[in-house]
């Protein structure tokens, strides 16, 4: 496995494997941690807790996970997660497959580093026109392995072209 990449904002370190087509995404995520809701368009998420409590959102339910616990987020479900215990929850996480043209590890890797420049909130919300435009940038250059909810896909493709007037 490769270096860790730390999102302070999101509040989870990750680190990566590769097996065949599968991206395996190792996550450390603090207590109150989780990524805002968001969908993965070409592969499935297999989620395994070792370690703690992590609440899931997976479409419109939610769902506790504990230690043993596998939840499956088919391809194109909107979801996203929150540990819900006091502790650091540990997991892995299986995209199946992970065919992005730029590769998913790139997409973490730019999130954490908008996130460790101060560019975005808890929630996702950017901060500022600039960073919205930045992060458009990323979500158009990988919106074939990720995509936020909010605002709708959809929206989000309207916006590519104008960000590139600002990247």
């Amino acid at each position: 496995m490769a270096e860790l990449v730390h999102d302070p904002v999101i509040g989870y370190r990750v680190g990566f494997e590769r097996d065949g087509d599968d991206l395996i995404i190792n996550t450390w995520a603090d207590p109150g941690g989780g990524p805002p809701p968001h969908v993965h368009p070409n592969g499935d998420e297999i989620f395994t807790i070792e370690k703690g409590q992590v609440e899931f959102l997976v479409g419109r339910k939610k769902v506790v996970a504990n230690p043993g616990d596998e939840l499956v987020v088919p391809a194109g479900t909107r979801h996203g997660f929150t540990n819900i215990g006091a502790e650091e929850a540990v997991f892995k996480a299986v995209v199946r497959p992970e065919k992005s043209k730029l590769g998913g590890e790139g997409f973490f890797r730019e999130t954490a580093a908008a996130a460790q420049k101060g560019m975005y909130t808890k929630r996702g919300v950017p901060k500022g026109f600039r960073a919205a435009m930045h992060l458009m940038g990323i979500l158009e250059r990988y919106q074939d392995f990720a995509l936020i909810s909010n605002p709708p896909p959809a929206v989000q493709r309207m916006l590519f072209p104008l960000a590139h007037r600002f990247n």
